[in-house]
């Protein structure tokens, strides 16, 4: 898997009122923005696709999911 990076972040509580409800906040970081989009690159298999989508079934609502694809610029 092309993960290089992965934090959960837990949310506690909104800090401004009306802004929305968010159980956590998980910055990813994968090898390149290619084996972000291309499934082959991202999974490897079918196979691995589905224990993937199975674990994300068991923890998560994946409906409720909201994805955000940013790149970042590390500044030394």
């Amino acid at each position: 898997h092309p993960l290089t990076r992965y934090i959960r972040n837990v949310v506690a509580r909104p800090l401004t009122a009306g802004a929305p409800r968010y159980e956590g906040i998980v910055p990813e970081g994968f090898e390149s923005v290619e084996h972000f989009f291309d499934p082959r690159l991202l999974y490897g298999s079918k196979e691995n696709k589905a224990l993937m989508e199975a674990d994300m079934a068991a923890f998560l609502d994946v409906a409720d999911v909201h994805w955000t694809v940013v790149n970042e610029y590390i500044l030394r």
